[in-house]
């Protein structure tokens, strides 16, 4: 019988261990199985036919995305479109625009504006994907940015109206963008070598990604 307390002990020390050591990966475990059981609902039980596994690929916190410029390289939030203005024309951000990689849907509470580091990110995020879509020898279908850099001011505005929105939004940061999964509409496979894509930069630490109801995906540039 002591023999027996002993081993059980033993157990459950070797088991405490063992949950300690996989804490720091608990998010990424999660995911994988969830994965692994096809269990593609977040908790709300909401799914999206254009990005079924997105719920649980891309669930980063706004807190987790608060992260990414509390002590590193961001703006300072700007009142209005002229001071945001004013930081392309010292070359603080640089200007996104429409080309044969993805393209820049017009918004009235952003401006397609951002730092060099998400631009260099944007950039690698459409190589990879282009590189999916060659090995699966299928046609490359450019991804649709909708919201980039907005204001105090703005931001105001769109909180009357977007639910979404929140005072103390990422997107003032220049660092935060939003990416339309619906934007692919019919063209399943290219949205699903784009998720692809976007969820390995996600698993290297380069971003971190909210999936939104609304048909985006909100992404931070770490």
């Amino acid at each position: 019988m002591k023999i027996l307390k002993k081993d059980i002990g033993k157990i459950i020390i070797v088991v405490l261990v063992v949950i300690i050591c996989l804490i720091p990966f608990r998010k990424k475990i999660i995911r994988k199985m969830k994965a692994i059981f096809g269990y593609y609902k977040n908790s709300s039980g909401f799914q999206s036919a254009e990005c079924i596994n997105c719920p649980n690929l891309f669930n980063d916190l706004v807190a987790d995305h608060e992260k990414a410029y509390s002590n590193k390289q961001g703006i300072e939030p700007q009142e209005d479109f002229n001071k945001l203005d004013n930081l392309l024309k010292d070359s603080i951000l640089l200007e996104l625009k429409t080309n044969n990689y993805y393209t820049i849907r017009e918004s009235e509470s952003s401006r397609p504006y951002i730092l060099p580091r998400g631009f260099d990110f944007i950039q690698e995020l459409s190589k990879l994907y282009m590189c999916n879509c060659s090995k699966d020898s299928i046609p490359y279908v450019p991804f649709e940015i909708t919201s980039t850099t907005r204001t105090l001011e703005s931001v105001r505005k769109l909180m009357r109206k977007n639910k979404n929105a929140i005072k103390t939004s990422a997107h003032l940061k220049g660092k935060t963008f939003d990416i339309s999964y619906r934007a692919f509409r019919e063209n399943k496979k290219q949205c699903k070598n784009f998720i692809q894509a976007l969820d390995s930069l996600h698993n290297m630490k380069k971003c971190y990604v909210k999936f939104e109801k609304n048909g985006c995906l909100h992404i931070t540039v770490d």
